[in-house]
């Protein structure tokens, strides 16, 4: 598909970071949340591997805001189309009342 970034993960940095995640958390955890030396060990293979995955997620925020933006405007452009259709249905319908009522006192 065009405009897809692809993400290039290394496998041994992967399993590395996945093997590291529960001894990390057992370890912040029985520190109080201090698992400063365990994770200065997983930290190069956790930055290696998410750092790719960490930019495209900005990019597509990025892309989500501004499709949004784009998006919001379009529908308020719609939105008074229809709103001005509608009027003018309304007005039209009118007058073709008015001109078709029967009024009193004129011939018909």
């Amino acid at each position: 598909m065009a405009g897809v970034d692809s993400v290039d993960l290394k496998p041994v940095p992967a399993q590395a970071t996945n093997a590291d995640g529960p001894v990390l958390a057992a370890h912040m955890s029985a520190n109080g949340g201090s698992g400063a030396p365990a994770a200065a060990a997983a930290a190069p293979a956790a930055v290696t591997m998410w750092a790719a995955v960490s930019a495209i997620a900005g990019d597509v925020e990025r892309k989500s805001v501004s499709a949004n933006t784009g998006l919001g405007l379009r529908t308020g452009m719609i939105y008074g189309r229809n709103q001005q259709a509608v009027t003018a249905t309304v007005q039209t319908d009118e007058e073709n009342a008015q001109s078709l009522t029967a009024r009193p006192g004129r011939a018909g």
